[in-house]
Order: structure tokens, then C-alpha cells, then sequence
């Protein structure tokens, strides 16, 4: 668990604690003059408005969701457990809306803005090109054939390759000490559209006005939250009561509430979030949804149980998967249904040897996070960030300063 390894041997000194007790005028000497190398001349930033606003275009091309919402998850759940029920063998095949990087050209325009940024002298521009070079990975992959051995080992490689033993290992242990709880029965008799009205609420409430709440056919989860200002909610959920404020607190105060102080610098970076962003913003989500006094059960269960799924689906198929994830909930198929589709969404045939190793960031994430103090979880919060710019905070908070983002700039 590199990551963990990173937070830990961090020294949280902030360059504002290290000035606390000089005055204001001696603080702001030193503080310009060792990160004078942060500020940039006017039309610098003028650049790095317009090539900002240009990797947002860039970024929304990628689209994720296309090949998150499986048009035909009902039919082919039901051909799982017809078979299941004649104890014969079947892997869903899986249908995806059709990938549209031919058409956008998104890795052409995701390759020349990368050379651009390498051309503009700024702080920020490495950020920037590892997101890209991200978009362009990913958009090469998913021209690949869905069902060939070199997508099953790219899709794979995208995340690292490999679950870490050591973050498995902490899963087991999480599982051991966390069993599945069966729910007690509640009344989720709260439609999707009753929901919109809560969310609404509770956006205004947290003064997160920008963000629509938007009812989607086809989504995987409940709810989620996009960057473009949009709280989504799956057109066939149902809530119960139990439920609601662990969620407010997961997808609000935690996903909404850290791209809004993104938004608030004025570069669409910090609202998408740098490099590594989703271990943080998963962690930070969780950690809140567990502070509610009625929290949901198997929170921890279910991180866990996606991390252990995750480390095995280079190895198993769809079928196998579901056999070994019963060890951990054993009287629940339809259930356990659920969390092996969550690790083989991206495939097509679910045979393959390949899964969405993305999973287990978080428990990676609400491991980090849940060991930080108030503060810490206060600072990347403000800021969109992931651990490993974790010891870089006191220069990006300074170069968002010296460059006077955050203050009124336009987007």
C-alpha cells in the first residue's frame, strides 16, 4: 500500500505553522521569497486559464459512464440464476453503450494539449499531464477488443496490475471482524423521485447551489456524483429512511462538498480532482457516512469484501468469483450477484481473466483517511487532492495564493 506508506512517513509541518510566530509583514517576505518559483506573470495565467479550460473539454470526453451502465443487467442476472438454479455454469455477457473516442478524438486531443503543458513553465502542468496521460491510456484501451487477452492485461495494468498483498491482507482482517449483516427488514418505500427533493434540500442547506440533482436510467449505484455540477440518482432506487443520512453525508458532504471547494479556485483541475484524487475522495466519503448515528451496516464489510473480489479477478471468472465471494456472504446470492458485477462491469464476457481493480481504492482510501486528525481531514476536503500530494499541500495552497486563484477569477 504505497499510499499508506506516503501519509505515514509524513511530517504534517505546514509552512504557515512554521511561521506562526513572526510578524505579518517578516511571514510575507519569507513566504514570497521561498516560493517565488510558484508565481507566474499574467499572461502565464492567462495561459493556464485557457489550456484549464481546454483540459476540462478534454476530460469530459472520456464519458466513464458508458461503460458503467449495463443496458442488459436485468436479462443477463436472470439467465446467472436460471442456470445457477440447474446447477449449470454461466458468465453474463455483459452490453455497454457503444465507446465514442473514435468519434471525439479524444486521445488526438488529449495528446496535443499534453504537449502544451509541457511547453507552459508552471507549477501545476505535471498534474495535468498525468491526468491526460491517464485519458490517454484509458482511450486506447477501450478501442481494444473487450475480449482479447491484451485488454483483459491493460484494463488490469491501468490500476497497478495487482491488488497489494498488504492491503489484502488488511481486507481479511476487516472481513473477519465485520461478518455480512443481513438487513433487518425496513420500508424503502422512498422512490427516486421523492429522493430529489431531499438532495435538493440538503444542497442547499451545505450552500452547494451549482449542483442539479438528475434522475438517470441504467446507473449501477443509487446515487453519484459527476463533476459537472450533477448529483445523480438511478430511476429504479429506493430509500429507506435507515438510509438517508449516511448517504447525504457520503455523496454530499463528502464527493459534492470537495469538488465545490475545488470550484472555488477557478480551475476545473481542482474540481476533477489531481492525480490519485479518488483514494481521498472515496475515504473521505466513507468516513463521513459512518459518522451519522444511523450509519448503514457493512460499510467496512463491503470495501473490504471489493478489495478481496478485486485481488482474485485476474484469476477467476465471473461464475468463480460469485462460488468465492459466498464464503463471505453465504445466504445471499442476489447480493453477492451485485458485488462480483461491481469488479466485471467492464467486461463483456465475464469469463475473462480481468476486472475493475479500481475497487479497492476505498478501502485504500478510508484507510488513510481514518487515520488522520480533524484538521487533516479538513485540509483535503479544501482541497481536491490525493495522497500523494499530500506533502505538497503547503506549495499548492501557495501557488494558488501567490496567483490570486480562488479569489474571484473566471472560469
Amino acid at each position: 500500500m504505497q499510499h499508506i506508506r506516503i501519509f505515514e512517513n509524513y511530517s504534517h509541518q505546514t509552512f504557515a505553522g512554521q511561521l506562526q510566530e513572526r510578524p505579518e509583514h517578516q511571514k510575507f517576505v519569507e513566504f514570497f521569497h521561498t516560493y517565488k518559483e510558484l508565481k507566474m506573470s499574467e499572461e502565464d495565467i492567462n495561459k493556464l486559464i485557457k489550456l484549464d479550460r481546454d483540459f476540462d473539454r478534454v476530460r469530459e470526453l472520456r464519458k466513464p459512464g458508458y461503460m458503467k451502465e449495463i443496458i442488459n443487467l436485468d436479462e443477463e442476472r436472470d439467465k446467472f440464476f436460471t442456470a445457477l438454479e440447474k446447477g449449470e455454469v454461466y458468465n453474463p455477457v455483459f452490453k455497454h453503450h457503444p465507446h465514442p473516442y473514435n468519434r471525439n478524438h479524444m486521445v488526438k486531443r488529449a495528446q496535443a494539449l499534453i504537449k502544451k503543458f509541457q511547453d507552459l513553465d508552471c507549477f501545476l502542468s505535471p498534474y495535468y499531464i498525468e491526468k491526460l496521460e491517464f485519458i490517454v491510456t484509458f482511450g486506447k484501451i477501450k478501442k481494444m477488443n473487450p475480449d482479447s487477452p491484451a485488454y483483459c492485461r491493460a484494463i488490469l495494468d491501468l490500476y497497478g496490475g495487482k491488488v497489494n498483498p498488504v492491503l489484502v491482507a488488511e481486507a481479511e482482517r476487516i472481513l473477519a471482524k465485520n461478518p455480512y449483516q443481513k438487513r433487518k427488514s425496513s420500508s424503502t418505500d422512498i422512490s427516486a423521485r421523492e429522493m430529489v427533493k431531499i438532495v435538493r434540500d440538503e444542497l442547499k442547506n451545505l450552500k452547494y447551489s451549482k449542483w442539479k440533482v438528475v434522475i438517470y436510467d441504467n446507473m449501477i449505484p443509487r446515487m453519484g456524483v459527476k463533476d459537472e455540477y450533477e448529483v445523480k440518482i438511478n430511476s429504479d432506487a429506493y430509500f429507506s429512511k435507515a438510509d438517508i443520512p449516511g448517504l447525504l453525508a457520503h455523496e454530499l458532504a463528502g464527493h459534492v462538498g470537495r469538488r465545490f471547494y475545488g470550484d472555488q479556485t477557478g480551475l476545473f483541475l481542482f474540481r476533477s480532482g489531481l492525480p490519485g484524487k479518488n483514494q481521498f475522495d472515496e475515504g473521505l466519503a466513507i468516513y463521513k457516512s459512518l459518522q451519522v448515528k444511523t450509519s448503514k451496516p457493512n460499510v467496512l464489510f463491503n470495501i473490504a469484501l471489493f478489495t478481496v473480489l478485486a485481488s482474485r479477478c485476474h484469476e477467476m471468472t465471473f461464475y468463480e468469483l460469485f462460488q468465492f465471494g459466498k464464503r463471505y456472504i453465504p445466504h445471499d446470492d442476489k447480493k453477492m450477484f451485485s458485488k462480483v458485477m461491481r469488479i466485471k462491469k467492464i467486461c463483456h464476457d465475464t469469463s475473462m481473466l480481468t476486472g475493475d481493480l479500481e475497487e479497492q481504492e476505498y478501502l485504500a482510501g478510508y484507510l488513510l483517511v481514518s487515520k488522520m486528525n480533524d484538521d487533516q481531514r479538513n485540509e483535503i476536503l479544501k482541497y481536491n487532492i490525493g495522497p500523494e500530494q499530500f506533502g505538497e499541500l503547503d506549495r499548492i495552497k501557495a501557488f494558488l495564493n501567490l496567483n490570486h486563484f480562488g479569489e474571484g477569477r473566471s472560469k
